[in-house]
């Protein structure tokens, strides 16, 4: 029996494997066309585009890199539809090496300007990779854009500088300043590059704040949410010295504006609750530690939380002080805080051992239920009754 085989044409094998596309048999397709460029073929533009679009809805960024790649080396770029598609793939997937090919190639030089969302997933991919020369290049393609710049936009091109193989932290402080300037103040989230930069590198902590003093000479906001960052990590490494040394020196970033408007202190209730956390290990300074502070904040106006008051009570409770342990309790009672149970719980049992009789009423004011008084009681007698 004699089998004829039907020989397509050109064209008809740019449409099955048109076909195949779109059908996602996309191996089949590339070998299809792969043979046609080993013919000599040229591959007509509409067919290229077609290859790359389906290689990024497959997630293939590497092939669809390839692809264009092989295409611009003919001659041949693309639609604007497509460099747009490209970018918005490659820098929603984060993947580096296609976002800064179709950046470099098609929107530096002016010929593609893709929309504020691809910019923005620009900036983030630059981010993740410490690429700060090309985070800053989206940053100011979203500025002509006029967007209205949030702390993530801000965030994104500081760890772009904190990212890089050597911390660009001159960079990041300065973007840090400018966003604070603009009215936006740092919250956690961006400051956590930063902390832990600061926490597994002291000579950066040091760096840091010698740089923040210096923004501040030239007349430059510095961000109070990022030298609680530089505190926090000296209290993580329990360097009551060094985080004692930058409370000194915060004395210098207050700000004083018009007679009429309130001033800008230097501290806040969390600069307090790290400090506070961090006096346990001062050791026999631990006291005049907490003393000094108490003042500090006192004349601030600062109002003890309960995160400040939890810290305080466990000093007491490890340095014995009984007296300053009841000023907190009357001043958490007055005020309405809740201490944390724990902290109360030891509180109680240095006051029974004390054989103090406010004991008694610390334990109905503040327990929670009968069940938890009378288990109070019950050990403030046993250790009344030793002491």
């Amino acid at each position: 029996m004699r089998i004829s085989w039907f020989a397509l044409s050109i064209e008809g094998q740019y449409d099955v494997t048109a076909g195949l596309l779109r059908e996602g048999c996309i191996e089949s397709a590339q070998e299809m066309l792969n043979n046609l460029r080993r013919q000599g073929e040229d591959i007509p533009a509409w067919l290229g585009d077609l290859s790359v679009y389906s290689l990024l809805h497959a997630g293939e960024i590497a092939s669809a890199l390839d692809t264009a790649l092989d295409r611009a080396a003919g001659g041949s770029v693309g639609s604007t539809q497509l460099v747009h598609e490209t970018l918005d793939t490659a820098s929603r997937l984060h993947h580096y090496a296609g976002t800064l090919h179709v950046w470099n190639t098609q929107v530096q030089p002016g010929h593609a300007n893709p929309p504020t969302g691809t910019y923005l997933q620009v900036l983030a991919t630059a981010a993740q990779h410490g690429d700060s020369d090309l985070a800053i290049q989206a940053f100011r393609r979203l500025g002509q854009q006029a967007v209205v710049f949030t702390s993530r936009e801000y965030e994104l091109l500081c760890e772009a500088y904190l990212s890089n193989q050597g911390p660009e932290l001159a960079g990041a402080l300065s973007t840090a300043s400018i966003m604070v300037e603009n009215g936006i103040s740092p919250n956690q989230a961006f400051t956590r590059p930063f902390y832990t930069l600061f926490r597994d590198d002291l000579r950066q902590a040091q760096q840091a704040f010698r740089l923040m003093q210096e923004l501040h000479r030239k007349g430059r906001a510095v961000p109070l949410g990022l030298i609680n960052t530089l505190l926090e990590s000296h209290a993580v490494r329990q360097d009551v010295e060094q985080a004692m040394n930058i409370y000194q020196f915060m004395h210098e970033f207050e700000r004083y504006g018009p007679a009429d408007e309130p001033r800008v202190p230097f501290a806040d209730s969390r600069t307090f609750e790290i400090l506070y956390q961090l006096a346990k290990f001062a050791g026999r300074d631990s006291n005049d530690m907490v003393t000094f502070l108490r003042d500090e904040q006192h004349a601030l106006g600062i109002p003890t939380n309960e995160v400040m008051l939890n810290h305080l009570l466990h000093g007491c409770v490890n340095s014995g002080g009984v007296n300053f342990a009841k000023a907190l309790l009357h001043e958490a009672h007055s005020c309405g805080l809740k201490p944390r149970l724990g902290a109360l719980h030891r509180v109680v049992e240095l006051l029974a051992r004390a054989r103090d009789d406010s004991c008694w009423k610390t334990i109905r004011r503040f327990s929670s239920g009968e069940e938890q008084s009378r288990s109070w009681e019950s050990d403030a007698r046993r250790i009344w009754a030793e002491n």
